[in-house]
């Protein structure tokens, strides 16, 4: 039990100030305010996401319903990469009958 708990004290005790996000990592976030979409953007590249791996959504109903579809479809295509998604969970969408 002992040997145990010594390891994962090695592991959480680890520096990871020599992290970097996978090369091969698509940044995909969704937010329904245009000030935080601009904040995520400025998150995906400031751990180090290139601007042409990062997509931001959210400006109305279409790309809010549309994100879970548009997630699937774009894992589906790019099987071995990795995906770091940030996603608001309190999205307003206004329905026309609103």
């Amino acid at each position: 039990r002992e040997k145990q708990n010594s390891s994962l004290d090695e592991k959480m005790s680890m520096n990871h100030s020599q992290f970097s996000v996978p090369k091969n990592t698509f940044g995909i976030a969704i937010d329904d305010s245009k000030i935080q979409r601009k904040l995520l953007a400025k998150l995906l590249d400031c751990v180090g996401i290139p601007h042409d791996r990062c997509t931001v959504v959210g400006d109305g109903r279409d790309e809010i319903m549309g994100f879970e579809d548009y997630v699937i479809s774009f894992i589906e295509r790019h099987p071995q990469d990795y995906f770091f998604l940030v996603v608001d969970e309190n999205l307003d969408v206004l329905d026309d009958s609103s």
